[in-house]
């Protein structure tokens, strides 16, 4: 899996934070795609930018997963 964020000035007027925090672990609630896409929309926001300076910020979460396309198997995720 590979994910990353966007920010956006604008705000949630409706429906949950994909981000729900407790003891500084963050747990995700995304919205699942067909293509195997997934994202949500967050108002707990990181790394944003100093160009965001006050304004209302949102930031897009988002994962998918990239095919293992190397001949070599793909490495066990260790858990």
């Amino acid at each position: 899996m590979i994910g990353g964020w966007f920010h956006f000035v604008g705000s949630i007027v409706a429906g949950e934070d994909v981000v729900t925090w407790v003891e500084n672990s963050g747990t995700y609630q995304f919205e699942k795609l067909p293509s195997g896409c997934e994202f949500g929309f967050s108002a707990k926001l990181a790394l944003v930018p100093k160009e965001f300076a006050g304004r209302s910020v949102v930031q897009l979460e988002f994962m998918t997963r990239v095919p293992w396309v190397l001949a070599e198997a793909e490495p066990e995720n260790p858990a």
